[in-house]
């Protein structure tokens, strides 16, 4: 099963889409902008997911740790 994720659209996505629809380069040039632009907007689109994901596994690290701990301890006692 797919999970569509249809994140927030902020002021800097709209900005890069405006750019897009007035952009006035023509052939390989008009190319090469909006690929760079398609790059950007994937960019801003992951970066929120990205920094979830890094969160929960600092919180899986901290938590392995304390695990860790908490077996030391056990065994010293």
């Amino acid at each position: 099963m797919q999970t569509l994720l249809y994140l927030e659209t902020t002021t800097a996505i709209e900005r890069i889409a405006q750019q897009i629809i007035n952009c006035l380069f023509q052939g390989m040039t008009k190319r090469m902008y909006l690929q760079a632009k398609v790059l950007e907007l994937m960019a801003l689109q992951l970066a929120p997911i990205l920094s979830t994901q890094n969160q929960l596994l600092s919180l899986k690290e901290n938590l392995v740790l304390r695990l860790e701990n908490i077996c030391q301890e056990k065994e010293i006692f």
